[in-house]
């Protein structure tokens, strides 16, 4: 066991570094921080909470499966991220850049968890969106892992998460 754990341990430093170190550069940096804010919590309650209070007949059920999903996943994030502890990249890794300094724990992405909670409720009532939610989806794990605040797996289980949650919540 303590190999595998040891491979993904190296896997997910070297990951870690391709984002975070190789891929940084300044012109990015500004887009990676706001594609991050499509999976922030403002934005994930902002969204259902719009379709149920204004939206029509048709969209008012999406809002209130997004709410379902999304409360669901990010109470089993906030519980994992309190069991686990593991430390964020930036305070364990001293060459990681970080473009904010979250306090909380690393494990697991919260940020992904509701991005995915998003799009994927999104593509399975409206298919044309599905494309493009789940591309925004994969560029807000991917954002956090260049902001420094989040490992790939910890953006890895917050999909998981999220995807299971969807199976058992809504059967699909």
């Amino acid at each position: 066991m303590s190999t595998i754990t040891g491979f993904m341990g190296k896997g997910d430093i070297s990951l870690f570094w391709l984002f975070n170190q190789a891929c940084n550069c300044r012109p990015m940096n500004a887009l990676m921080k706001s594609i991050t804010h499509l999976g922030s919590l403002s934005f994930a309650v902002a969204l259902p909470l719009s379709l149920i209070l204004f939206g029509s007949a048709e969209l008012k059920p999406l809002g209130f499966n997004i709410a379902l999903v999304l409360s669901a996943s990010q109470a089993i994030v906030h519980i994992l991220k309190r069991i686990v502890q593991r430390p964020r990249p930036f305070t364990a890794l001293n060459w990681a850049k970080a473009i904010n300094h979250p306090r909380d724990f690393s494990f697991p992405s919260g940020h992904t968890a509701a991005a995915f909670a998003l799009a994927l409720v999104i593509a399975k009532s409206i298919p044309q969106l599905a494309l493009p939610g789940l591309i925004l989806a994969c560029l807000v794990a991917v954002s956090r892992v260049y902001l420094g605040v989040h490992y790939p797996s910890d953006c890895l289980v917050g999909f998981l998460i999220t995807r299971f949650t969807i199976l058992l919540l809504l059967g699909f």
